[in-house]
């Protein structure tokens, strides 16, 4: 069936989307929205994208969620067909994904049921990458929790889902620091992170030197800090009213990155040098790291956070720092000329013309400029030939006519 969603996009589908139901009361299938109409759709394995298309626009599973993907650039495909479900009747199992970073497709699950009461209600088993869970509060109604063999997921993270989630304290064999974020940067440090002035196409930004922190703890090499990575993209205007970009949507382990990274070394000139001692650090590392986000649009919204590169056999305690998330936009710029600029009417005394905007405006477009010159005619284009014919000019030598020989 097509169906015509009845709102003010009038758009025809073939099935509706996630909180609308189909209703065919005027003889012609429309897409309703709604509050509470569950759309429910059977659990099973996701091990590709063939897979995970099944699961476009449903809010309630019946059964058990499976993930085993093994694809790269997975993650664009799983944001768009996951992210409408809030109910899983059944238990939840991730493991072996080698590309997945973060559970954050998951915008909108509520809750785990485990209705069949198993064991185990959720299993998050040797994914080398995965760094984060749920993008909010996931409620889990029956079960532990079983958590291995993650060596970038922090055992932080793992503590604010089973609080979240209202579970009990796992034992050392469900869950293991051992097993856990052993390959992780799980420090809580946050690097001050500023722009600090925005142009048309590009914009500085300071942080501070994490050396300083280094230096402070006095038990730390500062070799350790190897550089900093800083991470930039366009958003929507909606995200920039929200603020609400999260550093995980967008990007998995094999190269699906809609973040733009810029590699930055330590400032070899970061601190002062009279006085450097061991045991005086007053004077070290108060300089803060400076430069610039080139290449951006103008009139454009961006999000940008930086992070450190740390060598962790180096460090004793330390293991980084990373920034929150902070917003600008560009300023604007003169747009790009009209296109198809076409007189549509003319009298003796007025123009009507058209034209298509810019194709870049570089910010809002408040008013148009039409000028118009005058271009002044000769008098021999004013001439009316008809009445006023050519003369012939008298002086105008005669051409010769042949001699008979």
């Amino acid at each position: 069936k097509i169906h015509i969603i009845s709102e003010h996009t009038k758009q025809c589908v073939n099935q509706c989307p996630a909180n609308y139901e189909a209703k065919n009361s005027t003889g012609r299938w429309e897409c309703i929205k709604c509050k509470n109409c569950p759309r429910w759709c059977d659990g099973g394995v996701i091990n590709s994208r063939e897979e995970a298309e099944r699961y476009k626009h449903c809010t309630h599973i019946h059964g058990n969620v499976e993930i085993r993907v093994s694809e790269s650039d997975i993650s664009p495909v799983l944001e768009k067909t996951m992210k409408d479900i809030k109910i899983i009747e059944g238990s939840f199992k991730v493991s072996r994904s080698f590309a997945l970073v973060s559970l954050y497709f998951f915008k909108s699950l509520e809750e785990i049921q485990n209705v069949e009461r198993n064991e185990f209600s959720i299993t998050v088993m040797e994914n080398d990458n995965l760094q984060k869970l749920f993008p909010r509060a996931v409620k889990v109604k029956n079960g532990k929790a079983f958590i291995h063999y993650n060596q970038k997921l922090c055992m932080e993270e793992i503590k604010e889902f089973l609080k979240n989630g209202n579970m009990s304290k796992p034992s050392v064999f469900d869950v293991s620091d051992v097993t856990n974020g052993n390959k992780a940067a799980c420090s809580k440090d946050e690097l001050d992170f500023n722009i600090t002035h925005v142009y048309g196409r590009f914009a500085l930004f300071n942080m501070s030197d994490y050396r300083r922190n280094l230096a402070d703890s006095k038990d730390e090499d500062l070799n350790s800090l190897i550089g900093y990575e800083i991470f930039y993209r366009e958003i929507t205007e909606e995200q920039y009213e929200a603020q609400s970009v999260s550093k995980y949507e967008g990007l998995d382990a094999c190269g699906s990155n809609v973040w733009n990274v810029i590699d930055m070394r330590p400032n070899k000139a970061g601190y002062e040098t009279s006085g450097r001692t061991q045991n005086n650090v007053a004077n070290w590392y108060t300089k803060p790291e400076i430069g610039q986000l080139r290449d951006l649009k103008p009139y454009t919204t961006y999000a940008v956070y930086a992070n450190t590169l740390m060598v962790p056999h180096l460090a004793t305690k330390a293991s980084g720092a990373q920034s929150p998330v902070k917003y600008f936009r560009t300023d604007s710029e003169p747009p790009e000329e009209v296109d198809k600029l076409k007189v549509h009417e003319k009298t003796e005394s007025s123009l009507s013309l058209r034209w298509r905007p810019p194709a870049k405006a570089h910010g809002i477009i408040d008013h148009y400029e039409v000028q118009v010159e005058l271009i002044q005619m000769t008098n021999t284009k004013l001439k009316n030939y008809c009445v006023n014919k050519i003369q012939k000019d008298s002086t105008e030598e005669k051409p010769e006519e042949p001699k008979n020989k």
